[in-house]
């Protein structure tokens, strides 16, 4: 290898010194934001399906409140109030 400008000992530090990083890397680094992730990944779709739910809440109660303002409206009810004179 030392024709090849490559000295066997340091290839075999570097080496050894890759697979030690990359075995950090991978139990400290990728496991946890692996977990973080799809953790994140459940909170976003949570809160859509949340999202989904009020929405349909709000359009259903919308829907009986316009009910509940049709009813006031009947003609029964649109009479205006006679004004009454005040004398003073």
């Amino acid at each position: 290898m030392d024709a090849l400008g490559i000295n066997l000992g340091f290839f075999i530090a570097q080496l050894i010194n890759f697979l030690i990083i990359f075995g950090l890397l991978a139990v400290f680094g990728w496991g946890p934001l692996g977990r973080f992730l799809d953790n994140r990944s459940e909170e976003i779709a949570k809160g859509i399906e949340d999202a989904r739910v009020a929405a349909e809440a709000r359009a259903k109660a919308e829907e009986e409140a316009q009910k509940e303002a049709d009813k006031t409206d009947s003609p029964a009810n649109t009479e205006s109030p006679k004004p009454t004179s005040q004398t003073s």
